[in-house]
């Protein structure tokens, strides 16, 4: 899979292409910094931290089964009604662990890991990132594209017929 990546094409200069080729290498490079696996090292620097039972990839080894939601019927790639494995394509081909996908979550430790970003990176007594690093993942992070570093944002049409642009 890295090689078929490496190999992709490129678009056109100033075009936006999607692509979870970026997030995919830099979940390896937290890997080859770390000396963990991705898992490994958000388990460890993040969800243990927060007190989080239920986040992280492969829920079916530490959550029960009936604790789980299906994701998706899938029709194309596996074929099965998917519940507890990722439904990305490339992130199941990963073993369900990627920088791109994977994560599972319950919708209050969900809400935690908001209120951190919410607060600037801080939850409690415990900071995880500078206010200016969560700026930067909530920024915009290219005149071509809705996209942050680290999430999908409106498209700035709409927001420009609201007068909603935000730096």
């Amino acid at each position: 899979m890295k090689q078929r990546i490496l190999q992709s094409e490129l678009g056109a200069f100033g075009k936006y292409v999607y692509s979870d080729n970026d997030f995919i290498f830099l979940g390896r490079i937290v890997e080859q910094i770390t000396g963990m696996t991705l898992d490994q090292y958000v388990r460890q620097t993040f969800y243990e931290p927060l007190h989080f039972q239920a986040t992280g990839f492969l829920p079916l080894r530490h959550l029960p089964v009936n604790r789980i939601v299906p994701t998706e019927r899938e029709a194309t790639f596996r074929r099965q009604l998917l519940r507890g494995d990722v439904h990305d394509p490339g992130a199941a081909m990963f073993g369900g662990i990627a920088g791109h996908a994977g994560l599972f979550s319950t919708a209050y430790e969900l809400a935690v890991l908001m209120q951190m970003l919410n607060n600037g990176g801080t939850i409690g007594r415990t900071t995880f990132f500078k206010p200016e690093t969560v700026q930067l993942f909530i920024s915009y992070g290219s005149p071509n594209s809705r996209r942050g570093l680290g999430f999908d944002k409106p498209e700035r049409i709409i927001l420009q017929e609201k007068n909603l642009i935000l730096h």
